[in-house]
């Protein structure tokens, strides 16, 4: 379905009060809907309707989503917050509270990476996918560092939580990008593009989703193809670890670091992904190229290995060992037998990557990981050792989605062309991660934890 546009700036003050009969505040219920569910109704209903007078969206917004009359008026606080709201998939989904991570005139890196070459100042940048874990923390990093940031998401996963802390100094699109005419309006007047949208979750997500998992490679085409007709000059592309073909990472005790050349369509048996996923991440590549190739665009694929941090959902490994532990699970559920390694890669690190990766030009395939192997089994010690707690038993559910037995990244390309390296230990980043976790989740959520492994 064709999404209508509705751009508003600022949503008007008047969203309640005069425009509220006052006959219909009566009627409301008393057990209204969780805040955050009440606030996306209002702008979604807002982006819909954008065509109805005022009066009766207000209205219909208060009523169907079952707000009380103290409340509405927080709802029209938090609807202004969008810049500039069009319809498609707004998501009525109840999610933490984002904080901003960086602060304002942040270094991208260190002394060493000085130069206006690695400042965004004044120049305007599409994040797609930007309401999301790894999205969030980029548009707060070009944010900082003077980027004209505009961000577009479904929020089938993403939460307008995560970019409330950026809310007044960005653009925020709402749509379905796999429409071509909402990917043309996302991409007018930009000049670089982040793409990270993707239909995607953890590995109990990809496992058991392959259809919209392939659904990616449609994604990409049309964003890519918006971009280049909007006269976008540089793409780049969230690609993943999941390309590298999985007998290079089948092994528990060969820790090989994944090179860039070691996947790609030139040289047989190169293409050997990991499953959907990783086959349409890899497909995106392709495409990618083929963009570079013919109309000439910067396009750089920055595979992104295992982050964690902030933000980030129980359907992923660290936040699900993490939701565990805070609940305090004993017998503690691992899936597998906890000896795979991954190179668990914090999120303010990697988003760093993504923005060096962003100054470069030509065509570019890079690694944005850490080099450092661990096993599930030594991030659950860290965990518990944060926590000061520790289960009496554990049950290894072997018949639980893994993926592959070893992970992580040679990162000698992305040294010699960005000096880019991680700099947060492992230890460093989950305490920084569980404090939030635990700071920020009711127990009600923690009860629902099995669903939760499963989901986006």
């Amino acid at each position: 379905m064709t999404a209508t546009l509705l751009v508003c700036r600022h949503i008007p003050t008047v969203l309640y009060g005069r425009l509220m009969p006052r006959a219909r505040r009566s009627q409301l219920p008393d057990s209204p809907r969780p805040l955050p569910a009440v606030a996306y109704d209002a702008v979604r209903t807002l982006a819909v309707r954008g065509g109805s007078p005022w009066s009766r969206i207000a209205d219909e917004v208060i009523v169907n989503t079952g707000s009380t009359h103290d409340r509405a008026k927080r709802v029209a606080g938090l609807a202004r917050t969008a810049r500039c709201v069009w319809s498609g998939h707004l998501g009525s989904k109840p999610e933490r509270e984002g904080t901003p991570f960086w602060p304002q005139g942040g270094n991208l890196m260190d002394s060493s990476m000085n130069g206006s070459g690695l400042r965004y100042s004044g120049e305007s940048v599409l994040v797609t996918g930007g309401a999301s874990f790894i999205g969030s923390h980029l548009v707060e990093l070009l944010v900082a560092q003077g980027a004209r940031v505009r961000v577009a998401d479904d929020f089938s996963s993403g939460s307008m939580r995560n970019l409330y802390g950026v809310s007044g100094e960005i653009e925020i699109f709402a749509g379905d990008l796999r429409d071509p005419g909402v990917a043309a309006r996302t991409v007018d007047s930009v000049q670089t593009v982040f793409h990270l949208a993707a239909l995607h979750g953890g590995r109990g997500y990809i496992d058991t989703h392959p259809v919209e998992c392939t659904s990616n490679m449609q994604l990409d085409h049309v964003v890519f193809s918006a971009a280049v007709a909007a006269g976008v000059t540089r793409l780049v592309h969230a690609s993943s670890a999941c390309v590298y073909p999985v007998d290079l990472q089948a092994s528990d005790s060969e820790r090989l670091l994944l090179r860039e050349e070691d996947a790609n369509f030139h040289e047989p048996g190169k293409a050997f992904a990991d499953g959907e996923y990783g086959w349409a991440k890899l497909m995106g590549e392709l495409q990618l190229h083929a963009f570079h190739k013919q109309y000439g665009v910067d396009a750089i694929a920055a595979r992104i290995f295992t982050a964690y941090g902030e933000r980030e959902n129980e359907s992923h490994a660290v936040i699900a060992l993490i939701a565990k532990a805070a609940a305090k699970l004993d017998p503690y559920p691992v899936w597998g037998d906890g000896k795979q390694t991954r190179n668990f890669t914090y999120v303010r690190d990697t988003v760093q990557g993504l923005a060096l990766a962003g100054r470069l030009t030509g065509h570019q395939v890079l690694n944005v990981g850490s080099a450092r192997h661990h096993t599930v089994l030594e991030l659950m010690d860290v965990i518990f050792d944060h926590l000061q707690w520790r289960p009496a038993d554990f049950t290894f559910e072997l018949d639980k989605p893994v993926g592959v037995r070893s992970r992580a990244s040679d990162n000698t390309r992305i040294q010699a062309l960005t000096s880019w390296e991680p700099e947060t230990s492992l230890s460093e980043g989950i305490a920084r991660t569980i404090d939030w976790y635990v700071a920020s989740t009711p127990p009600e959520r923690l009860a629902r934890l099995e669903e939760l492994l499963l989901s986006r």
